[in-house]
């Protein structure tokens, strides 16, 4: 019986402990996130300076050799709850196109929040439920 009881307490200190490490993780991950986004904006303003629009995918950062593999690899992705995923990009908007738009973002919140970067290159953080109505404005 007291083998029974202590397992089940470990068993719940261990899941306890499992969702503080992935909120520790995740602290972590979004400046990191944040990071890449910035770096992907750089990305995004070359190609845009080569070819007068942005690309109609990110691997067309790579494909044009704006961006090596190797830097594809690292700054096309982000690592949210302990799994490597990748941004999602919103093609047929450019350089030019209205301040705040969002070009690129996490698909899924990180710790919570949302990371995106807005076609006139800056990088935010917003809530699931302000980012949803941010994606939809015009």
């Amino acid at each position: 019986m007291f083998l029974a009881v202590f397992s089940l307490i470990l068993f719940s200190g261990c899941e306890k402990m499992n969702s503080l490490t992935e909120s520790a993780k995740d602290k972590v991950h979004l400046p990191l996130a944040l990071s890449s986004l910035k770096q992907m904006s750089y990305f995004l303003r070359e190609y845009y300076d080569q070819h007068g629009f942005y690309p109609d995918s990110l691997e067309d950062l790579q494909t044009s050799g704006v961006m090596s593999e190797k830097e594809f690899e690292k700054f096309s992705r982000y690592t949210s709850g302990g799994e490597k995923m990748k941004f999602a990009y919103r093609p047929g908007y450019s350089a030019d196109s209205k301040p705040g738009i969002i070009v690129i973002h996490t698909p899924k919140p990180i710790g919570g929040s949302m990371a995106y970067l807005c076609v006139d290159g800056s990088v935010e953080t917003s809530d699931e439920e302000t980012f949803r109505k941010l994606i939809k404005s015009p």
